[in-house]
């Protein structure tokens, strides 16, 4: 399956109640502010209300335009991938968001990857560790616990598949790549067809 990264950025976190996080991206920085939580059954890949008080980003993925919707509360991070196109592309859309372990070197043993396939909006575990050679399974397949769950819909009026992802910020488990205060983490957004 080919991935098609779109964008890289360092988030240097600050995390409280009122600080954002800030996000550098290609010179430019971004702010990830401090949101309210979004509840589990509202990650379903609608882009609803519940991201109004995210940053959206605009960034390309591939040959298609896409957004980036970030945001985060005390325990969670969140993340929306907006992946236009006119129509549905057989086979499905899977969306993604990497997340290295801080060492630099990408897509090594270590790594982290939310990951759900277009499922006209089912919420499912998303939580991937990344074992090697383009090969990440689900956290629970080590003996690790599924911190993170995404949902993803091909949405016809919006002209766009929209992937909602959510994930523990710091949940204890060795299989995660934890976001630390004042740390940084680089991530990268991307897609791939089935």
């Amino acid at each position: 399956m080919k991935r098609t990264p779109a964008f890289r950025q360092a988030v240097i976190v600050g995390l409280c109640t009122v600080a954002a996080i800030s996000v550098l991206s290609v010179g430019a920085e971004f702010s990830v502010p401090y949101g309210d939580p979004i509840d589990l059954d509202r990650i379903d890949g609608v882009l609803g209300p519940e991201w109004d008080d995210a940053n959206a980003h605009p960034c390309r993925m591939g040959k298609y335009g896409a957004e980036v919707h970030l945001k985060h509360d005390e325990r969670l991070f969140y993340v929306a991938l907006v992946i236009r196109t006119s129509n549905e592309i057989r086979g499905g859309l899977e969306g993604w968001v990497f997340i290295d372990d801080g060492d630099g070197r990408d897509y090594e043993r270590g790594d982290d990857l939310l990951s759900v396939v277009a499922n006209d909006g089912r919420r499912e575990k998303a939580d991937h560790y990344f074992k090697g050679t383009f090969d990440f399974v689900l956290d629970t397949r080590l003996g690790g616990t599924n911190d993170a769950y995404g949902a993803g819909r091909y949405d016809a009026a919006l002209g766009a598949y929209v992937f909602e992802f959510c994930r523990e910020l710091r949940s204890g488990d060795s299989k995660d790549v934890a976001i630390e205060d004042e740390g940084a983490l680089d991530i990268e957004y991307g897609w791939s067809s089935g």
